[in-house]
């Protein structure tokens, strides 16, 4: 059987009673047309419905349901799940950080294995179907496809300066991650004050000739600015001075500071930075939730939306978070900023997402072409009068979640 026949007999409609297949656009009573794991057409209303279903293709019929596109994690550290709950909130961060490394280093592979694992159905039980992964131990293809969301695993690179962890890591750098369709390579030069500029450079360069898209955490706390800036603070105990290394630069001067790349957190920027980084293209990633459990003050989300920077939406790790759900991240961010645009908070979560992981086009919307990737959110009576509104304040509960057209198995998600 071709390929085109094999597609051709999987043709499958999801209808439901409301279809938002990106920012902005409802439909009522329409469906999404769906062949070979991909949308071939969304069907905006019961009429175009009723004449594909007379064509004979098979109709699933969602009732009551919002369907929508799988929500995008642009930030996550799944390897970091078996953590949860077992640090304590109240220390300086320099001290969490320390006890977080302890934890993990006394942590066999597999209790982190089970937390990778246990995290990814949490974020499918909630209506992730991709996340942007920091992968620093190696984990990344310990949990299959069934189990996961579709994961952009950012491989972690930190020689705190010193030539020869460097050395090693350059060398792991020439062999490539075995790319699925549920499993794409990325880089994370893990921050400017944790990286030399050799290896920087070497990160841009395997990035180029690989294609492959970068995320570095920046300008996470004040300490790190002061730090960066002058040398001051607890930075010193860990780190050789960063003499050149300050904000984002050396993104800029190693070329790395563009549309494939984002920059997570970005709680400090500099008075220039956010206008570079929007001339630049690239996103800055906001964790609500772990912002909230460390206490951090004001995101400055007007400074970078004035000037057009893309903002997406993460969880980070549930050591630093309550639970990994991107619903919460929206309602978080809706309390944290309720004059914002509930259209442009569900476009951080779904579209500018899947543009900062590489997936424009593939996730985050429902369009010929995309990934079938979709979630059914449980619509309540009376209807909501503003979709939107609801959609990123409410948390609403998932009926169901498919990846590639086909239902997540229920197994996945207990």
């Amino acid at each position: 059987m071709s390929p085109e026949q094999s597609a051709k007999d999987d043709r499958r409609l999801f209808r439901a009673r409301w279809i938002l297949p990106r920012s902005g656009v409802v439909h009522v009573d329409g469906a999404v047309q769906v062949a070979g794991g991909v949308v071939e057409e969304v069907l905006p209303d019961h009429g175009a419905v009723g004449r594909a279903g007379a064509a004979g293709i098979e109709i699933v019929d969602l009732g009551d349901v919002a369907l929508t596109p799988g929500l995008v994690n642009a930030h996550a550290h799944l390897e970091l799940g078996a953590l949860a709950g077992r640090l304590p909130r109240a220390r300086p961060f320099e001290e969490w950080v320390g006890a977080l490394l302890a934890l993990r280093a006394a942590a066999d592979a597999g209790e982190l294995e089970s937390g990778l694992a246990r995290d990814g159905r949490a974020l499918l039980e909630s209506g992730t179907t991709a996340v942007g992964d920091i992968d620093s131990l190696g984990l990344a293809a310990t949990a299959g496809p069934t189990a996961m969301p579709r994961r952009r695993v950012y491989r972690e690179l930190l020689d705190g300066r010193d030539a020869a962890r460097r050395a090693a890591i350059v060398a792991a750098l020439s062999v490539p991650l075995a790319e699925t369709d549920h499993l794409l390579e990325g880089l994370s030069p893990h921050a400017p004050f944790s990286i030399s500029d050799e290896l920087l450079a070497a990160v841009a360069s395997t990035a180029r000739v690989r294609g492959l898209p970068v995320a570095m955490h920046w300008a996470e706390t004040p300490e790190e600015v002061a730090w960066l800036d002058g040398g001051e603070g607890w930075f010193g105990r860990f780190f050789p001075p960063a003499a050149g290394m300050a904000g984002i630069d050396a993104l800029e001067r190693h070329g790395l500071l563009g549309p494939a790349t984002t920059l997570i957190h970005g709680n400090h920027p500099r008075a220039d930075e956010p206008r570079r980084i929007a001339s630049a293209g690239a996103t800055v990633v906001h964790c609500p939730g772990s912002h909230a459990y460390f206490e951090r003050g004001p995101f400055p989300l007007q400074r970078y939306l004035d000037v057009g920077v893309p903002i997406a939406l993460g969880t980070d790790s549930s050591a630093s978070n309550d639970r990994l759900d991107m619903r919460r991240e929206l309602a978080l961010l809706r309390t944290e900023f309720p004059g914002l645009d509930p259209i442009r908070a569900w476009s951080a979560a779904t579209e500018v997402g899947a543009r900062g992981l590489g997936l424009q086009g593939r996730a985050g919307c429902l369009a010929p072409g995309a990934w079938a990737d979709l979630v059914a959110f449980e619509l309540p009576e009376p209807l909501p009068a503003d979709s939107w509104d609801w959609l990123t304040a409410a948390a609403p509960a998932v009926r169901g979640t498919w990846i590639g057209g086909r239902p997540v198995p229920s197994d996945a998600l207990q």
